[in-house]
């Protein structure tokens, strides 16, 4: 709907002239308003379509004599903004390394022959990634895609033209699952009792990222052999007619390992404490085992006890004949 430009004619007469449009290529692109000349309403140029438009006036006089004359409009250029972009693939599996390409951006602007870049600017997924120097979104430094944390991040992208125009576009990056080794195993209790062989120690937990079943065993540690997983699989025992001496050892170390359902594998030391029980004496000995006749009251030998504790004893006699 632009005015293009005003209209003037020449007649010999002097005489006033009525404009209109009869013909040119584009004709149905005009309008006459009086003596101007209009885009129709509605209608608008496009430098990227046409560069030059083709229109026929026709002036008429008060007598109904003609003069036609066919006009080429120029269309000038102006810069217009981009209109869309496209990103090539928008998958990426979970833990990819820093640098690794999402896709390749491209971009649609009606000014074909522009020059563009591109900013990441906003969305859950902009501190996770960054657009190199060949327009593809790559994995930003440092960052870490993690399926368990956040599996549809997204990211708001603006590509800027030569002259400053601009256009934003969100896409969202579908962040697929990759199988991750189990992350820890706890015990729920590191100590066992001394002579109790065979015992329940611990239940034994694991966690794994994935939510995958985990099996348990025992890879190592200097008193493996003490140990065995139960046949549930989850608890951790005395091996069977085992048990554990304070007074030999307070501490056992045992080596644990978990299993996930593809292979992966973690492995965990434990300290398993062993708790003193108090234990009866194990022994008494006489340092002299005879008495001379006659000697009434007479002294007949030292009393030393054996205890495994290690406690102070006491000595009553509470049979014999």
């Amino acid at each position: 709907g632009s005015h293009v430009a005003n209209i003037t004619g020449t007649d010999p007469d002097g005489d006033t002239l009525t404009y209109s449009i009869v013909g040119g290529a584009d004709s149905a692109m005009f309008e006459v308003v009086g003596n101007t000349l209009h885009l129709a309403t509605g209608v608008s140029a496009d430098y990227e379509t046409k560069t030059q438009l083709a229109v026929q006036l026709q002036a008429t006089d008060s007598d109904g004599l003609i003069f036609d004359k066919i006009f080429t409009v120029s269309v000038p250029d102006v810069n217009e903004a981009p209109t869309d972009i496209t990103l090539s693939s928008s998958t990426m599996e979970e833990n990819s390394a820093t640098g690794t390409v999402v896709g390749v951006l491209s971009i649609t602007d009606p000014d074909a022959a522009d020059t563009h870049s591109f900013s990441v600017v906003s969305g859950t997924g902009s501190s996770l990634f960054e657009i190199n120097a060949n327009n593809q979104l790559v994995v930003k430094s440092g960052a870490m895609l993690d399926y368990e944390t956040l599996a549809n991040p997204t990211v708001t992208i603006r590509t800027t033209d030569s002259g400053g125009l601009s256009f934003d576009k969100t896409f969202t990056v579908s962040v697929t699952d990759v199988n991750e080794a189990p992350t820890d195993i706890a015990l729920d209790s590191l100590s066992v009792a001394e002579n109790s062989a065979g015992t329940h120690i611990a239940n034994i937990t694991g966690i794994d990222i994935d939510g995958d079943t985990l099996t348990y065993s025992i890879v190592g540690g200097a008193d493996a052999a003490m140990f065995e997983i139960s046949a549930s699989g989850d608890m951790l025992h005395l091996a069977p007619g085992v048990s554990a001496d304070y007074e030999t050892k307070t501490q056992l170390a045992v080596q644990l390992q978990a299993t996930d359902s593809d292979g992966l594998i973690f492995n965990k030391n434990f300290i398993v404490s062993v708790a003193d029980v108090n234990e009866a004496p194990t022994d008494i000995t006489l340092d002299s085992l005879s008495v001379s006749e006659n000697s009434a009251g007479s002294h007949v030998a030292n009393i030393t006890g054996t205890d495994p504790d290690g406690d102070t004893l006491t000595y009553s006699i509470v049979g014999g004949a």
